[in-house]
């Protein structure tokens, strides 16, 4: 299954130096700026939206002369929230306004700020914490640049911050500007360039496809991540030979067409996905009364996006046909099967002392017997890349080779178990179908790990998901979640 990547978050903490000049009110020691690009150098794109985070215990009024956040030479207000943490978000003035025009991003701007208030905080920030306000009958410090009652008669600038939240702080860059962050100290450099071939990548969970099998897509571009605290929705729908686009920043908000304005957000124009062989592919979802396929992020601000949520959009319906998909410089295809083979994907999910299946152990590191044969499973990426650490809420996929080394067709279940240490079974997933006379295919499925600790991860090859067969395969792999 296509990948999901993580947030990656730059860290910078001061040393306790003796010589080191420090506001009084900071202690240095417990100050963290962290800031949600991706983790190739710093770089952010167009409309994206940058989100810069402060957090330490000893931080009382982070917008004060000696304590300030300061981006490109400007002073952005930081914003106190109920996670304990001080937030603020910029973008590009001209991009942003440009997509927030054309897709319906809730709120205004007067030049320097898009503000979204806390009416609309729902419709695009709906996972952020809210912010702890502010007093004004005892002027209670504990945030003291925000009015969530909206009646601040101050205009919002640099230097008086006070306005409703969220509020995102405009900026007018230029291709290949270094962005300097700075705080008490602290500096993070950030540079805005255009999209890369080099930042994409694509994928799909199978080489061949047996008719109804579900198709599962994963695509790799940093730069759609445009909304770094929700998941970005991105629709490509497919007629006469044609893509158009179609955005959505949240949930929340209606998809809209972005088709006529890529270049003007500094997208590429071969920024967009075409599929040939589309007349192979059964499609479950439609819009503006063309087929199309929903990528969605796989978690907030990670740049990965699958076509998978609780059910794939399209299916193999053609025998014997090839479909290919495009996106920038990159391509990707796979087949469909010469005959029906109905294809189930099952999952169950328990904490409850799940038996695993009981087949014959095998010692020898690659199995090679009549009737499939199977590799030792691996975990990479969801664009199949070998990663070195596993997270917690970070999608990985689990993948193993499969061959049929008859020359005759076979029907097969491929099943993934996944249990921790007090051996409870956290994820079960199987598919099924059928494969053809000596062909191998690579079967991957994709888990989420949702605590920390060391787990065992088994794979089975069956005759069916109730019948193991005469010679059942097996393959286990022990990883730590971290």
């Amino acid at each position: 299954m296509p990948n999901k990547s993580v947030i990656a978050i730059v860290v910078f903490a001061i040393l306790a130096l003796p010589m080191l000049n420090l506001p009084i009110n900071i202690d240095a020691q417990q100050i963290i700026l962290s800031v949600s690009t991706k983790d190739t150098g710093g770089k952010f794109f167009g409309p994206q939206i940058v989100q810069v985070i402060v957090e330490g215990s000893s931080i009382r009024d982070p917008n004060s002369s000696t304590a300030s956040l300061v981006v490109k030479g400007q002073s952005i207000p930081l914003v106190h929230l109920g996670d304990s943490r001080w937030y603020a978000f910029f973008a590009d003035e001209r991009t942003f306004t440009r997509l927030a025009s054309t897709t319906g991003i809730p709120g205004s701007s007067d030049g320097d700020f898009w503000v979204i208030g806390p009416d609309n905080k729902e419709l695009f920030f709906p996972t952020l914490p809210t912010a702890i306000g502010h007093d004004s009958a005892t002027n209670d410090p504990t945030n003291p640049n925000l009015d969530l009652d909206g009646d601040c008669p101050a205009t919002i600038s640099g230097v008086d911050p006070c306005v409703e939240w969220p509020y995102i702080r405009l900026f007018n860059f230029m291709e290949n500007d270094q962005i300097a962050i700075r705080y008490s100290g602290q500096s993070i450099t950030l540079d805005y360039v255009r999209p890369s071939p080099n930042d994409i990548a694509l994928s799909l969970d199978r080489e061949f496809y047996p008719i109804d099998a579900e198709i599962i897509f994963g695509l790799s571009d940093y730069m759609w991540n445009i909304n770094p605290i929700e998941e970005d929705r991105v629709h490509f729908a497919f007629s006469n030979g044609s893509t158009r686009v179609f955005y959505q920043p949240s949930s929340s908000l209606q998809a809209e067409s972005v088709t006529n304005v890529l270049t003007d957000l500094r997208f590429n124009s071969n920024q967009m996905l075409s599929l040939r062989g589309k007349e192979g592919i059964r499609f479950e979802n439609t819009i503006d009364g063309m087929s199309e396929t929903i990528m969605i992020e796989t978690s907030p601000n990670s740049g990965t996006f699958e076509n998978f949520e609780n059910r794939a959009d399209m299916f193999a319906k053609e025998r014997n046909v090839q479909f290919r998909f495009d996106y920038f410089n990159k391509s990707i295809a796979a087949g469909m099967g010469k005959s029906d083979a109905h294809v189930d994907v099952g999952k169950t999910e328990s904490k409850t002392g799940t038996p695993p299946p009981e087949v014959k152990e095998e010692e020898e590191q690659e199995v090679k017997i009549d009737p499939y044969s199977i590799s030792e499973p691996k975990v990479v990426d969801l664009v199949g890349r070998s990663i070195s650490r596993i997270n917690v809420e970070g999608p990985v996929l689990i993948q193993t080779t499969v061959t049929n080394n008859l020359e005759q067709e076979q029907p097969f279940t491929y099943i993934v178990q996944v249990k921790d240490d007090n051996d409870y079974t956290v994820m079960l997933t199987w598919i099924k179908g059928n494969i053809y006379a000596m062909n191998s295919f690579s079967a991957g499925i994709s888990w989420t790990p949702e605590e920390q600790g060391n787990y065992t991860i088994e794979v089975f090859v069956w005759e069916s998901i109730d019948e193991p067969g005469a010679l059942p395969l097996a393959k286990s792999l022990q990883v730590s979640v971290f």
